[in-house]
């Protein structure tokens, strides 16, 4: 979480922490905390769909919302998760 801190580009951030998380599984509330290290919701929803089947329990995965500042952005991740096979 440090290293993803100290990016100052969101890009990077984005590619080092999809690299990082791929051979772990996290929690919800794990997945919140990353999620707070990136400045913009498009990050942010775009690596709450990329962790969702990395979660250990989805059932309570709905504490991911806390992240988004708009429902549009609650919306599309309802939308995935819905869809998510």
């Amino acid at each position: 979480m440090e290293t993803l801190r100290k990016e100052s580009f969101e890009t990077t951030r984005i590619k080092l922490a999809k690299q990082a998380v791929e051979q772990y599984s996290f929690t919800s509330a794990q997945v919140k905390q990353l999620l707070q290290l990136f400045s913009f919701e498009e990050s942010r929803l775009d690596m709450a769909k990329h962790m969702y089947r990395l979660s250990t329990d989805k059932p309570n995965y709905f504490q991911v919302y806390d992240v988004f500042s708009f429902s549009a952005s609650k919306e599309q991740l309802s939308a995935y998760l819905r869809d998510y096979r």
